[in-house]
């Protein structure tokens, strides 16, 4: 990813394995030239690496009677930073957050970003 002439890359354009998994995107949070994908879990529908995700409670989501809590359903520092989310994928009854980077408009933990090519995107091309 090159953010200036002659390619132009923006901020999220595919720059690597395009279309398969492991699909890659311009990510220069995490460098100048960054080309890079996440390996990740899901927290209230985005990506956050093992590594960043932060359990509030490890009861307090029931997707049953008599509560229904659906994932993504606001359990913890309602408004606040750090607020929480009911997450499934991570246990069956957790309330967790997300500390973490952004890949393509979605968190992904430090350890768990996967730098495809740190040359690969220049942004302002009109390629």
């Amino acid at each position: 990813c090159i953010p200036g002439s002659p390619h132009y890359d923006k901020e999220g354009d595919v720059c690597g394995n395009d279309g398969k998994r492991g699909e890659a995107y311009c990510s220069y949070s995490i460098g100048p030239n960054v080309c890079a994908y996440c390996n990740s879990r899901v927290i209230d529908g985005a990506n956050c690496g093992e590594s960043d995700i932060v359990i509030v409670d490890k009861n307090a989501c029931i997707p049953g009677s008599p509560h229904y809590d659906k994932e993504g359903d606001v359990c913890g520092n309602d408004g606040k930073r750090g607020e929480a989310y009911c997450s499934y994928s991570i246990g069956p009854n957790v309330c967790a957050y997300c500390n973490s980077r952004v890949i393509d408009g979605a968190n992904c933990g430090e350890s768990d970003i996967v730098i495809v090519d740190k040359n690969a995107c220049i942004p302002g091309s009109p390629h």
